[in-house]
């Protein structure tokens, strides 16, 4: 997302690209790690390692994805100066703005990323708290 807020050309290619791979090695990664964990364990426990480690997928995506989305939406849309309509326009909307008003919305943007990676370390500094008990 921050690469694609710092883009100065008219295409997106360049940040794009780099994030479908990271996307798509974060994917095969975590998959292999799953036929790893599986070939430690006898065949009995193989549906329950399925289980546990999709289980745990979906809780990390909401972890990970939907609530740092809420927090993102939240607080961009309690800093932005005003309503864009329904549904969140596109990257490409920065590029018809004058520079001044481009700007103070890179800046709302900027500020909701900092308060999602405020959260997350808090949250993150909560758990391992926990762990030196």
């Amino acid at each position: 997302m921050v690469l694609v807020l710092a883009v100065t050309t008219a295409t997106l290619a360049f940040p794009l690209v780099f994030q479908i791979i990271a996307g798509v090695g974060t994917g095969l990664v975590v998959t292999t790690l799953l036929l790893a964990a599986q070939a430690a364990l006898s065949e009995w426990d193989t549906a329950l390692s399925t289980a546990v480690w999709f289980f745990s997928r979906s809780l990390g995506s909401v972890w990970g994805v939907s609530a740092p989305a809420a927090i993102f939406s939240s607080r961009t849309d309690a800093l932005a100066p005003q309503n864009y309509g329904p549904g969140r326009p596109s990257p490409r909307i920065l590029y018809t703005f004058k520079a001044s008003t481009r700007d103070q919305v890179v800046s709302v943007f900027n500020n909701g990323l900092r308060t999602v990676w405020i959260v997350a370390a808090v949250i993150t500094g909560c758990r391992s708290s926990s762990y030196l008990q």
